[in-house]
Order: structure tokens, then C-alpha cells, then sequence
């Protein structure tokens, strides 16, 4: 069963008016100089996992993402997919928790996932690249142990986890959902993880460089990948209150960084 999300109070909604004046006044007085900013102010490591996954949000998107692949696993199981009809969305949804329990390896919080991180990012990884029904049921049973496993390795931004084909396809699936909500202006915050989730899979993208930029635009990509973190992080902010003035402008946002990523990057 898919889990379901309920918004939770959180320290910086002293009070939710203040909270989102402020952040229309962060983005007038932020926006001009944004484009500008340059790439080597900043790395991937720089940002505490908090200030873009809250981490209770992070723990629900994990779940709904194992949820979502059971599904598929138990669908290609009964028989009633073929492999051909469920890698794309399996290979998808893997990349998508292997990201994530990277940035739960790597949080500055606690959240259940945390202590067998690696081993769950290491399996998922590898179901994310698997090439029939018999492998992925293999990588599936072990990706599901390992889940209460109890290892601890040192993960870094630095190691690629997922396929920018992955990462960028559930990218696109979150924000048609989101922006389904948002042109209905209802139902705001029942997709407001699905903005962390994005953050937290352009966090992992900034690991990508290797397959998707050349030597001299490394930083480029991760600053567009960073850019991405920040606007996801910032549209579920507006979208968890049920803001329907500011996250319409925000998700513009958005997908203004990944039209300019996807311009630059031909992806």
C-alpha cells in the first residue's frame, strides 16, 4: 500500500505569512544575480541534506518509492507485465532509491534508512541497470533484505548511483503530477515530496558529470544540478501550505532551470 503523506509543522514556519513574504522577497531580491552566480562558489557537498530534504519527507519518499516498485516486481511476477514493459519504469524507480538512500546515508538526521543506506544505494544501483526478469528478481530479493541491513561505509556525493536517463525520466514524472495539482490549484500538498524528491535526485545528478558533461563544464552541470535542488526545495515549501500564488511561480522555475540545463546539455 502507497503511503500517505501528511504535512508536518516545521521550525522554519514560525509563522507561515512571515515565512512566504519572506521568500517573495528572497526571490526578487535573489533571482537577478542567480543566472550569475558562479559555479565554483559552490560544490555538491556544500549543503546540508536538511536545507533541501527534510528528512521525514525523505523517509516517505523512500517508502513510496519501494511501494511503486513492488508493485511492478509483483506485476512482472503474476505475469501480467512482460520485462520489456516494466524495465523502463523498474530500472526508473531503482535509480530514484538508490539517490535517495545516498542523501539518507549522507543526512545530518536520523530517518530509518540511514544505517543501511549502502548496501540499500548499492543494490538499487545495480537493479537500475538490470537486463531481464531473472537478474532484476535476483537484485529485487536482495534489494528487500537489505533494507533492515546494518552497514555503514562512508558515501560521497562523488560516486554515481543512477543513469541521468533514470533521474531525468522521474524527475518528469513528479513534475507532470505536480503541475497537474497546480493547475487544478487543489490537492497542493499531497505532492509536495514529490518536490524533495526532485531536489534530492538533482542533488544526486551533480554525481553524473562523468556520463553527461565534458572536462570543461563539469561545474556547469553541477551548478545547473544544484539549481535544480534548490528549486525543488523551494516549490515544496509553497506547495506543503497549499500556497496556490507561489508555487505555480516556483515550479516555473523549476522548469525553467531544466529547459536551460536541457538547452546546454542536449539531454
Amino acid at each position: 500500500m502507497k503511503p500517505e503523506y501528511f504535512p508536518m509543522p516545521r521550525k522554519h514556519f514560525l509563522s507561515p505569512v512571515f515565512f512566504l513574504i519572506s521568500l517573495s522577497f528572497f526571490f526578487v531580491a535573489v533571482t537577478p544575480v542567480w543566472s550569475q552566480i558562479s559555479a565554483e562558489m559552490r560544490t555538491p557537498a556544500d549543503a546540508a541534506a536538511t536545507s533541501y530534504a527534510p528528512v521525514e519527507v525523505l523517509e516517505f519518499q523512500i517508502k513510496a518509492a519501494i511501494s511503486e516498485l513492488t508493485e511492478k516486481m509483483d506485476a512482472l511476477k503474476a505475469g501480467t507485465v512482460s520485462w520489456e514493459e516494466s524495465a523502463d519504469d523498474i530500472h526508473r524507480l531503482s535509480g530514484a532509491i538508490a539517490v535517495y538512500a545516498l542523501v539518507a546515508g549522507l543526512h545530518d538526521q536520523y530517518c530509518p534508512f540511514k544505517d543501511s543506506s549502502t548496501v540499500i544505494t548499492e543494490t538499487a544501483s545495480e537493479l537500475g541497470k538490470a537486463l531481464s526478469a531473472e537478474n532484476a528478481f535476483q537484485l529485487w530479493e536482495k534489494l528487500q533484505k537489505s533494507l533492515t541491513a546494518n552497514e555503514s561505509k562512508n558515501p560521497a556525493w562523488d560516486v554515481q548511483v543512477a543513469s541521468t536517463k533514470n533521474l531525468m525520466r522521474t524527475i518528469a514524472v513528479y513534475e507532470n503530477e505536480i503541475e497537474t495539482k497546480v493547475k487544478k490549484r487543489r490537492g497542493l500538498e499531497s505532492v509536495a515530496p514529490l518536490a524533495v524528491g526532485m531536489a534530492a535526485l538533482f542533488q544526486g545528478l551533480t554525481a553524473n558529470y562523468r556520463e553527461s558533461a565534458s572536462e570543461s563544464t563539469v561545474a556547469q552541470w553541477q551548478e545547473f544540478s544544484m539549481r535544480g535542488r534548490d528549486a525543488g526545495y523551494y516549490l515544496f515549501i509553497t506547495l506543503e501550505v497549499g500556497d496556490r500564488k507561489s508555487s505555480p511561480k516556483n515550479l516555473a522555475k523549476l522548469q525553467e532551470t531544466c529547459v536551460e540545463c536541457h538547452r546546454e546539455f542536449q539531454k
